[in-house]
């Protein structure tokens, strides 16, 4: 009798003890709970992508160079540009409508004059080390070339994905242009994002220019 009764008290003992533990188990309080996969938080599911925007075709009607001086309010943008035809001028340049709003054209004598005429009337504020990252924020530009575009990816943590596609130029015997992407810069609101890129091809004849680019970012289409 001793015996059987000792055995239903071993047996409650160690039902007593499971509950105690499957109790902890589901506590806040249990740092680890290898046996209790219930206590692991199940994890985030991975949204998708959505696919890139894409830019217009591009032209070599004109050979330019282009490069980012500064930033002015409302969206405006400072270059400092080399045109075939204009020569050489500082434009500004208004993200909303695509297109330059001003020209000052200027010399090798003449050109910081101008400069500094431009950054006061239209209150720009120089370049300096434009960062890829938005400001205020943890989103970063980055560019490539790839499948016959150049493309802008939005990297966030660890993950990339593609933004906004250029088409890339191609020369009379179906060569891929050579590309390097010169400028990525966010405007200072951190509303525009900014892409300057050129474009080399070797045929009919050598021909070089640069492009600028901008877009705006909507938040519904990242996956972060």
């Amino acid at each position: 009798m001793r015996s059987r009764s000792a055995l239903r008290g071993a047996v409650a003992l160690l039902a007593g003890a499971v509950l105690v533990a499957g109790a902890g188990c589901a506590s806040d309080g249990v740092a680890d709970c290898p046996a209790c996969p219930e206590c692991a938080p199940p994890p985030p599911p991975v949204t998708a992508a959505r696919a890139p925007s894409d830019a217009d075709p591009l032209t070599t009607e004109r050979r330019r160079s282009l490069t980012l001086m500064g930033f002015g309010p409302d969206g405006l943008v400072a270059l400092d540009v080399g045109d075939d035809l204009m020569g050489s001028s500082y434009q500004l340049y208004d993200l909303a409508q695509q297109k330059p709003v001003k020209t000052y054209t200027y010399t090798t004598f003449t050109a910081p004059q101008q400069w500094n005429k431009v950054k006061r009337v239209h209150k720009v504020k120089p370049l300096g080390a434009a960062s890829q990252q938005r400001p205020g924020d943890d989103l970063v530009l980055l560019g490539s070339d790839r499948d016959g575009w150049v493309v802008v990816y939005l990297m966030k943590g660890e993950r990339a994905v593609p933004y906004f596609r250029i088409p890339r130029l191609s020369d009379e015997e179906g060569a891929p242009a050579d590309v390097r992407v010169k400028r990525l810069a966010w405007s200072p609101d951190g509303r525009y994002a900014v892409v300057i890129h050129t474009q080399a091809l070797a045929k009919p004849r050598p021909w070089e220019g640069d492009f600028l680019h901008a877009f705006t970012v909507d938040p519904e289409r990242l996956p972060f």
